[in-house]
Order: C-alpha cells, then sequence, then structure tokens
C-alpha cells in the first residue's frame, strides 16, 4: 500500500497498525537502545529478544510458520532458483555492445555516481573509526567486486558505512568479519543452505532494520551533525536531504556539488591571499656596494613594495590583492624623481585561473597612469602562460625568476637616475676616503695595500683558506657562491667597485 494522504484511513486501520506499527516500533527501539547504551552487545540483544518473543508468541498462539507467512507475520519466501545459477556462459547475448550503446550516458552516470559514493563512504569511514583509509586499494577493491559482481549477475556494490561502523562497535577489527558474511552469503546462494531458517524471522524484524538503517542515517546528518557544523553547511545538509527525498538522489547529489563549490568560492575568497607585506627597510639585494650607493638605496627604501601572494588566485581571492595594490598605489606620496616600485612575489602560489588575471589588469593600468613599476617575482610557467594570454601587452621582461634578481634589477634602476649626482669614482681610494678624515691618512693607509690583478672567472679564495687579509675591490665586480648539494653554485653576494671583500 503506498503511503499517500488518500491511504491514510486504511493504515490507520486496525489490521493494517498490527502489520507495520511493530517495524517502526523495532527501529525506533534500536535508535533508542543504541544511543542510550552504546555498549557492543545492546543491538544483537534486540535482534534476538525479537526473534524471541516472535517465536514465543507463535508457539504460544498455536500458529505455525506457514500460517504466520500466509497471515504476513513471517518473512516472505524467497524469490528466484535456489542453488543460484550463475550465468557468466551466456551473459553476452543479452549484454551485446549494440544494446549498451544506446544507454551509454546511463552507464557513465552509473560509474560517477558509484565512485562518488564509494569516495564519499571511504571519508565518512575514516573519519567515524578515527583512522587513515587506503584509498586507491579501497578504489581497487570496489573495481574487483563489482566486476565480478557484473560477471555473475549481481548488482552494484560498494563499500558498507553502517555494516563496517556497526562491525567496528561490535569489536570487528580483522577480516574474519567479512570472510563470514560472505561465507554465509555464499552457502545461502550456491547451496540453498539456511532458506528454510529465514522464515522464522518476523517481518517487522526485517522491515525495521532498514527503517533503523533509514532512522539511524537522518539521525546522525540532521540531529548529531548539527553542532559541528555551520548555519549555511546545515542549511546546505538539510536541503540536499530533502531534495533527495522528494526528487531522487541524482538531483540532490548535484544540487549539493553545485552548492558545495560556490560556498568554496565564497568562503576561500576571504583567505588571506597576501601572505606577507614589506617594504626596502627590510629588503635589499646580495649586492655589496659602496657607501654612496648604499646611501642613496636607504633615502628611497619607502619607495619599494613587496606583496608576497599565496594559495590559488581566482576572481575571488584576486580582487583582494587588486585592492589592497592600487590602494597602496593610491595613496602612496609621490616622488617626483623616484618612482613608486610594487613587487608581487608567486612564490607561494599554486596556481591561477582566467577570471583573476583581470584584477592584476585594473593593478597594471592604474600603475601605468601614476608612474609606478610593477615587477612580477619567482612566477611558474603555468601562471605566466595565463597572464600572456589573458592580458593584453604583458611584459615578460616584467618577470624575474627570484626576488634577489629583482631587487638588485630596482636597484640598478634607482642608481641610474642619480648617475649625474653621484662621482663614477668607486675606487679602493675612494672607499678608504669614507673611514679616514684627511688625504694623508688615506694615502699613509694605502701604502699597506698591494694591487692584485684578477682574471675574469678566476677564485680568488674559497672557504677554508686562511684569512690573512683584507681586500678593496677597486674596479670590476666580484661574485660569492656557495656549492649545493647537488654541485650547482648558488650565489651569496655580489660586490661591486668600492666595496669591502673578505
Amino acid at each position: 500500500i503506498s503511503v499517500t494522504p488518500g491511504h491514510a484511513a486504511r493504515l490507520m486501520s486496525t489490521p493494517m497498525l498490527l502489520h507495520w506499527l511493530p517495524g517502526i516500533l523495532f527501529a525506533l527501539l534500536m535508535l533508542v537502545g543504541s544511543r542510550l547504551f552504546p555498549r557492543r552487545y545492546v543491538k544483537p540483544l534486540i535482534v534476538l529478544a525479537t526473534i524471541a518473543i516472535f517465536l514465543i508468541g507463535l508457539a504460544a498462539s498455536h500458529t505455525g510458520i506457514q500460517q504466520a507467512f500466509q497471515k504476513g507475520w513471517a518473512a516472505p519466501a524467497i524469490a528466484g532458483r535456489l542453488p543460484f545459477e550463475p550465468y557468466l556462459l551466456h551473459v553476452w547475448h543479452p549484454a551485446a555492445a549494440y544494446g549498451l550503446a544506446a544507454h551509454v550516458n546511463i552507464l557513465l552516470t552509473i560509474v560517477g555516481i558509484s565512485l562518488l559514493s564509494v569516495l564519499i563512504r571511504l571519508a565518512s569511514l575514516e573519519v567515524a573509526v578515527k583512522a587513515d583509509v587506503e584509498f586507491d586499494q579501497e578504489l581497487q577493491n570496489a573495481g574487483i567486486a563489482n566486476i565480478v559482481s557484473g560477471l555473475l549477475g549481481g548488482a552494484i556494490a560498494r563499500q558498507s558505512v553502517d555494516d563496517t561502523l556497526d562491525n567496528y562497535r561490535f569489536g570487528g577489527r580483522t577480516r574474519l568479519v567479512p570472510f563470514t558474511t560472505a561465507a554465509v552469503g555464499f552457502a545461502f546462494l550456491a547451496f540453498g543452505v539456511g532458506t528454510g531458517a529465514i522464515g522464522y524471522l518476523p517481518a517487522a524484524l526485517l522491515s525495521g532494520l532498514v527503517i533503523y538503517a533509514g532512522f539511524d542515517g537522518a539521525w546522525t546528518w540532521l540531529v548529531d551533525s548539527r553542532s559541528r557544523m555551520t548555519k549555511i553547511e546545515y542549511t546546505l545538509l538539510v536541503v540536499v536531504t530533502l531534495t533527495t527525498v522528494i526528487w531522487g538522489v541524482l538531483l540532490g547529489v548535484t544540487i549539493g556539488i553545485a552548492v558545495a563549490i560556490l560556498l568554496f568560492a565564497i568562503n576561500y575568497s576571504q583567505l588571506r591571499c597576501i601572505e606577507l607585506r614589506q617594504t626596502g627597510r627590510s629588503l635589499r639585494s646580495k649586492v655589496e656596494r659602496p657607501g654612496a650607493e648604499d646611501a642613496i638605496l636607504r633615502r628611497y627604501d619607502d619607495e619599494l613594495r613587496l606583496f608576497r601572494l599565496q594559495g590559488f588566485l581566482f576572481f575571488g581571492s584576486a580582487e583582494t590583492v587588486s585592492a589592497t595594490v592600487t590602494e597602496e598605489m593610491r595613496y602612496h606620496p609621490a616622488d617626483g624623481r623616484v618612482p613608486l616600485t610594487v613587487m608581487l612575489d608567486f612564490r607561494a602560489v599554486t596556481g591561477i585561473d582566467s577570471s583573476a588575471t583581470l584584477a592584476f589588469t585594473r593593478i597594471l593600468d592604474m600603475a601605468k597612469a601614476l608612474g609606478v613599476t610593477v615587477m612580477f617575482v619567482q612566477m611558474s610557467r603555468q601562471v605566466a602562460s595565463v597572464m600572456t594570454r589573458s592580458i593584453e601587452g604583458f611584459d615578460s621582461g616584467s618577470v624575474y625568476p627570484d626576488l634577489d634578481d629583482a631587487l638588485e634589477a630596482r636597484e640598478a634602476s634607482l642608481l641610474r637616475i642619480f648617475e649625474a649626482d653621484v662621482p663614477a669614482r668607486h675606487s679602493a681610494t675612494d672607499t678608504l676616503r669614507q673611514y679616514l678624515p684627511t688625504s694623508e691618512d688615506v694615502k699613509a693607509l694605502s701604502a699597506f695595500f698591494d694591487v692584485q690583478q684578477v682574471e675574469k672567472g678566476e677564485i680568488l679564495f674559497k672557504a677554508g683558506d686562511p684569512a690573512n687579509s683584507m681586500m678593496i675591490v677597486d674596479a670590476g665586480e666580484f661574485e660569492v657562491y656557495r656549492e649545493g648539494r647537488g654541485g650547482e653554485p648558488i650565489r651569496l653576494r655580489k660586490v661591486k667597485a668600492g666595496a669591502i671583500l673578505g
């Protein structure tokens, strides 16, 4: 009888109540009992007590099993032929390829929903039992089981959360439990063993177990999870549940995924995508410069802004970057001679989509209007490809392999502005003059120095050599390297003319 308003009066009649009410009472007893007394033996005791009460009732009323079945009290007869006959030999005739081709959309839907169901169940189990689940292994197990089940004419199968959790709560931690379950099922199907025993089970027990599984799932989803979720997440859960009940699981899952993606986009866009902000006061390249040049760089430390970005940049998170950077450019006090330099460090950016490039387009447009220099640092090939493809006129020359290269380029550009004001003398004598009061002192100290000519590529000293001298670079430049683990050179410093070395 369908559960509809038109059948309500008939379902509430005394004969009908005695058929469906015991199953619901058994389900409620299982639900309440397992929660009030969360012990391993509570559920099995309820099941055994129900069977005992049923058999005692039949004996007291002198009702036989066959008579109980005819009245609808006992379990129904087994449909189909036992022992089970696998149709492995003739399965390919009704399942010919030309018949399946017309239903490829249904097959793909089944595969997708099954895969999603397995992943959701495995994730649920991992949380419930507080243990790591080998997803690859479990996916392979489900695939092999479905292939075997399909060849034998069985239904689509997947890991059972309810059965696994029940076994876990009852203390089952080994493979003995699933092997025993499989052995009983195989003996029943292959040899017909136990078919007579099913008739001694009350129908209320079998239907009640199904209702209990529904009650327990609904309680877990809609009651127990309430305290662990935000209002938005809980509302989504209720909407998906109602959609599944009214219109089916496919639409429920579709709506759930769509809303979850929307919530993810909203929540992720609120995360901090700017990990660090720095000015030139804490940033300097690895180039060792003479004092006069260092003084110029220090004077204009505030004309540099570094923004270190992080995470995946899409329209939501990149909008925060755009608002922060453009506001910094707009309200920064302009210097008529030295432009503001903005560095965007992409070393911690995992990816970017084309929608995010609109935000960087706005940054570049405002920088051009205000005369601000924008430098991109440590941008991956994938990110650079998206930027080049999506931003018209994107200058790949503004992309630097690392922060040190970008800082050195910025310092060189800044010093070029003041070339006319700074004498182009960076000799050893000029360096000594910074520290000594008179020319006579410089001349006297210079007598202790020897001039050493060094060819390009020549190694001046290595780590571990005796440190018995002080050197001043009179012309040219030196670079200080250390050897990495793989033997590759790592630049530590660049020493220009006029700087002290060693």
